[in-house]
């Protein structure tokens, strides 16, 4: 089936995007060190998937329930969206401890990094602003990464020795996924009439796609300080087998 020409021209831009992203220092560092090995670094970064996941179901009710929501269609998505991502933290969660980590509560769960809050706070934003379908940008990409990602992925599995039981929340998620992708796509063709709209979604793609890139170098930077016995707040992943 065709794509709608607008939907394509977002694509090439989230496409675009990512290629950025991986020919970034950040990335070519990530090949080059042994943190491309350490279980530690995908630890840190599950404790952030477990902060945004957190906040996705709650910031698709605000959008829902947000009163500029007057279109019922996009009005019914949000809510419908916002119910299937319920709990989908305990898979981050869960992750962890299939790791090793010893949480004995999801109290434990060491804190959300600066650009984790912000990207959260973002999103927020857009959800409860007097253009609520703008968060639709964010949502359109996130839930359908994987033709960027999956190679990173399958990757890490290997270079890390994860086993299928420590990636539960992508491998569950690159299925449950492969629905929301659709339904996003169809509401952003029905709410976007006009250019405007298609720009301001674009300009959310583009946005927090850098803020997830942030969310990655402060992943990174933290590792750096857990792997040189620095970090107090993330010390309980040392109990990662390294």
């Amino acid at each position: 089936m065709e794509k709608h020409p607008q939907i394509e021209n977002l694509d090439n831009l989230i496409s675009s995007v990512w290629e950025e992203i991986f020919s970034s220092q950040e990335a070519k560092k990530y090949g080059s060190t042994l943190m491309s090995k350490d279980k530690r670094l995908f630890a840190v970064y599950m404790t952030q998937v477990y902060h945004y996941a957190y906040h996705t179901a709650r910031n698709l009710g605000l959008a829902g329930a947000n009163l500029f929501t007057n279109d019922l269609k996009l009005m019914h998505h949000f809510f419908e969206h916002a119910l299937g991502e319920v709990g989908h933290e305990k898979m981050a969660f869960n992750d962890l401890k299939e790791l090793g980590v010893p949480f004995k509560s999801e109290n434990e769960i060491p804190p959300a990094l600066p650009a984790t809050e912000v990207l959260i706070s973002y999103v927020k934003y857009l959800s409860i602003s007097e253009k609520p379908y703008r968060c639709l940008g964010y949502h359109y990409w996130i839930e359908q990464p994987y033709n960027y990602i999956l190679t990173f992925m399958q990757a890490l599995e290997h270079t890390m020795g994860l086993e299928k039981r420590h990636m539960s929340f992508y491998l569950q998620h690159s299925l449950i996924d492969q629905k929301h992708g659709k339904d996003i796509q169809d509401i952003v063709v029905q709410i976007c009439i006009i250019d405007e709209q298609w720009n301001e979604i674009r300009e959310v793609c583009r946005t927090s796609l850098w803020l997830m890139f942030r969310v990655l170098q402060d992943v990174i930077t933290e590792y750096e300080q857990l792997a040189d016995n620095k970090s107090g707040e993330f010390k309980i992943l040392n109990h990662i087998p390294h």
